[in-house]
């Protein structure tokens, strides 16, 4: 079951959980009313305008029509019609799209989360996620928060250990297989597939990964690198 931001939130104040207040349009001028509605019920003065598609990493993805981001803010309501342009209608590509991207047919126009001091506000990310493999619900808890949390983990310093590129798996057909699942799932960073989503497929599959330390590394990917190499070695 897929649902929208929108419908999850709903979900959630349906249960007492305090989420951020903002209602449904599906064309600018609903949108303006909407807008109007959600200031005279919360007092917001300004709005996050929200596509809402079956996809993460909306606001970094771009809409290919107008170049826009797929969540931008308002800051008034005279701002409203033009940011909803941008949006509703157009394609929308993330890291979790195709390069087709998915129309936006629905946006969400939210009140805007105010913090008097930003610099002593820390932003947590959590979600209850499906484990499709195993048929349960997991937790899913990060402190890095806010739209970077869909980046794939090889993009970020997490620990010590840093993976050189070189990676060996037992049985070729073993990366096959969880690679296959990685590309059905659509499982991408800016487009792009890496090795390392490979690996997590795998860890859910009860698969062992050993870390092997090296103490030193050359790649020598550019003429540039095999230069460096040639002159100290």
């Amino acid at each position: 079951m897929n649902l929208h931001e929108y419908q999850g939130k709903n979900i959630l104040k349906s249960y007492g959980v305090a989420i951020q207040e903002g209602k449904v349009a599906h064309s600018v001028s609903e949108a303006l009313q909407v807008a109007n509605e959600l200031s005279s019920e919360t007092g917001t003065k300004w709005f996050v305008v929200k596509a809402q598609i079956h996809a993460g990493g909306r606001g970094k993805g771009k809409v290919i029509e107008t170049g826009c981001n797929g969540v931008v803010i308002a800051k008034g309501i005279d701002q409203v019609e033009e940011k909803v342009k941008g949006i509703l209608g157009g394609h929308l590509v993330t890291a979790q799209t195709n390069e087709n991207g998915k129309k936006v047919s629905k946006i969400l126009i939210a009140e805007d989360a105010y913090a008097p001091d930003f610099d002593k506000t820390s932003e947590f990310y959590m979600s209850v996620l499906l484990n499709r493999e195993t048929s349960r619900n997991i937790i899913m808890y990060s402190t890095e928060g806010g739209v970077n949390i869909e980046e794939v983990a090889e993009k970020k310093v997490i620990s010590n250990n840093a993976t050189v590129g070189i990676y060996f798996w037992k049985k070729g057909s073993d990366f096959v297989k969880y690679a296959e699942k990685m590309i059905n799932k659509n499982i991408r960073y800016q487009n792009e597939f890496y090795i390392c989503p490979v690996f997590n497929e795998a860890i859910k599959d009860g698969k062992k990964i050993i870390v092997d330390d090296v103490e030193e590394m050359w790649g020598l990917g550019t003429p540039e690198d095999l230069n460096n190499f040639l002159k100290t070695n």
